[in-house]
């Protein structure tokens, strides 16, 4: 998005191999990631004038800050179609997929998107393959079957095209053919499409509107490319008063989002444009206990292994320096929390999502912790085997 001069960053963990892992974002085709190799995670950077998630593309035009055509976002569902199919054809499944863990890359010859409307080229992508869903409750057993999703999604978008205020039953008749197409099958939406894209002079999409329904690029929008430059500066003052580092994108863009409305509003409504700001500072969430360690849970999972194994052996335990260990592995295994910042309707959707951040950091913590005192004890082994040799 035009002004969103920032970079974000999206955390997921994966159990399968490393290889495996590398051949499926191979074949994706987003290649902005990072893998963390020694706690099977990756993170992806995201550019925001260049790149965007669909459930935030959805956001911007609900609230008529993007202005997308009715040819766009048809087109935008039989991409991801699509794009579902072509990991079929590679073997590929994702188990987790959802709104927020799919992107919209631009393609270089495309300006960054704005308030204006434009012809659009882009790519997609997902992400967060082989990720449980840590914000729900039981998130290791909620695997979803990725065709269901794509239906799902796919019903998500027609719905906004729905409520688009379009007022002629024709076209109201074919999105709801649409919605009755993808329920059948993906082949047979993917050929109710076309059927829709020729019968409005619209043939493979090429002109991106549908002839006497969508309004045409250059008309109406006087506006729009009035408040443009407005709008722009609004966007760099906000940067300005709220982003300080990479450190905390997460804070600026939730400021941002939840400004998007405001700003919104002003440009179109408005005689004389204000520059909008929040009224009040958001809380969310102290993210500084992503990286607090729970000294009282270490010590008592310390104190059950050592007591568990003195049943049948007798060591000596330095558990400062078996402590220090766990701490320290820790601060990489912590770094799988990043996940809860990977979208802000986290906090908004799950009521029970504190409890499910402390369940996650519980089972990092026992697993390190049995890890780590499984080490030592291997080590107390080998010293006792040396002393009887």
């Amino acid at each position: 998005m035009e002004g969103f001069k920032f970079n974000s960053y999206l955390t997921y963990t994966y159990k399968k191999s490393q290889d495996q892992m590398k051949d499926i974002l191979q074949k994706d085709g987003y290649l902005d990631y990072e893998i963390i190799p020694e706690i099977n995670l990756i993170r992806y950077e995201i550019n925001n004038e260049r790149v965007i998630r669909l459930d935030n593309v959805l956001f911007l035009f609900k609230t008529y800050y993007l202005k997308i055509t009715i040819a766009q976002l048809i087109q935008l569902c039989l991409v991801i179609v699509k794009k579902y199919q072509n990991l079929q054809q590679n073997s590929i499944k994702h188990n987790y997929l959802d709104l927020n863990r799919i992107l919209l890359k631009l393609d270089e010859k495309c300006p960054s998107m704005s308030i204006l409307p434009q012809l659009l080229y882009y790519t997609i992508h997902f992400t967060g393959y082989d990720c449980p869903f840590y914000e729900k409750q039981d998130n290791q057993n909620n695997q979803i079957v990725d065709e269901d999703v794509i239906q799902s999604i796919i019903l998500q978008i027609l719905d906004c095209i729905d409520n688009n205020q379009i007022k002629e039953q024709k076209m109201l008749n074919d999105i709801k053919k649409l919605k009755n197409q993808i329920k059948i099958s993906l082949d047979s939406f993917i050929q109710s499409v076309q059927t829709i894209f020729i019968k409005y002079s619209n043939r493979d999409n090429n002109n991106q509107i549908l002839q006497k329904i969508d309004t045409q690029f250059s008309d109406s929008n006087f506006k729009r490319k009035n408040r443009q430059k407005d709008v722009q500066k609004n966007l760099s003052n906000l940067q300005n008063m709220y982003y300080n580092s990479d450190k905390n994108w997460f804070l600026y863009e939730q400021y941002l989002y939840q400004t998007i409305p405001l700003i919104t509003h002003e440009f179109r409504k408005a005689y004389h444009y204000e520059e909008q700001k929040l009224q009040q500072d958001i809380k969310i969430f102290d993210f500084k206990q992503l990286n607090e360690y729970d000294e009282k849970l270490i010590l008592e999972l310390i104190s059950q292994n050592i007591a568990q194994i003195s049943e049948s052996c007798k060591f000596l335990w330095d558990i400062n320096i078996i402590q220090d260990d766990i701490k320290m592995i820790l601060s990489k295994e912590f770094q799988k929390l990043q996940y809860l910042k990977n979208d802000i309707n986290f906090y908004k959707k799950e009521k029970n999502l504190i409890d499910q951040l402390n369940q996650f950091k519980w089972s990092i913590q026992k697993k390190v912790t049995y890890e780590a005192f499984q080490m030592w004890l291997y080590l107390k082994y080998f010293q006792l085997i040396e002393e009887l040799i």
